[in-house]
């Protein structure tokens, strides 16, 4: 029995996090039937808003994977076909995971270190659309995350896509287009590691601005960033979001 997407659970859109792990992934796809499989699987520890060292960024490979995605894999590795071979396997990146996701968590409450199996309480999960690609990831997770634990046997996880929803009043927009809004460098987007940063990062704009007393005026500056948005371009979403900005809706 392995862990399963009733175990995920969605923390609601109006609570902001100060601590969390920013998750993303990359995928690749079989040669045959076309199913998709985690290429890629990168994560930022942040905490009361700035990110912390020793991030997570690691590199699946499976034996029936299509050439264009092993290239793919063997480019974001950075290393040699036999390398990236020997430390692919998606059930040891999944077993490394946890264990970097409990000392992250560890170190949170002020622990030197800790083992996967002693965790108390791990850090919510942050990410764009993440519910997505933790169906996909935790399939490789055991049933039980922290099994000499008395913490639920859960993950639970914040969507920022949907805080964007909520802010704009619309279906979606793209992470790669809120980066350009809120003028972020996003590294090479499309890239797993890049993404997480650049979430954390997009989220980090927005939790300031919507807990911001609706007494309290804008400052010059922040008038003018908001001016900067709706500039950059006529379309309409962008003017729908910087209106929820100033305005707080």
């Amino acid at each position: 029995m392995t862990f399963n997407k009733n175990q995920l659970v969605a923390e609601p859109v109006d609570h902001y996090p100060s601590n969390y792990i920013s998750l993303d992934l990359e995928f690749a796809y079989t040669k045959n039937q076309g199913k998709s499989f985690p290429l890629q699987v990168a994560a930022v520890y942040v905490r009361q808003g700035k990110v912390q060292p020793n991030r997570f960024n690691r590199f699946a490979y499976y034996d029936n994977m299509r050439p264009e995605d092993f290239v793919r894999g063997l480019e974001y590795a950075n290393t040699t076909p036999k390398t990236y071979r020997k430390y692919g396997d998606i059930k040891d990146i999944a077993r490394h995971f946890l264990t970097w996701w409990a000392q992250m968590s560890a170190r949170n409450i002020g622990q030197a270190k800790t083992r996967v199996t002693d965790c108390v309480d791990l850090l919510p999960i942050l990410g764009y659309s993440v519910r997505n690609d933790l169906i996909q990831f935790t399939h490789y997770f055991p049933d039980q995350i922290c099994p000499n634990s008395l913490m639920k046997n859960e993950v639970r996880y914040y969507d920022v896509e949907q805080l964007v929803k909520d802010v704009i009043g619309k279906d979606s927009v793209p992470l790669q287009s809120l980066a350009a809004l809120f003028s972020i460098d996003a590294g090479q987007p499309h890239t797993a590691d890049s993404d997480a940063l650049t979430c954390a990062t997009a989220f980090e704009i927005l939790k300031r601005r919507q807990q911001r007393p609706s007494h309290i005026k804008l400052s010059i500056q922040d008038a003018s960033f908001l001016q900067q948005i709706t500039e950059q371009s006529s379309d309409k979403i962008m003017t729908l979001m910087a209106d929820a900005l100033l305005t707080g809706r």
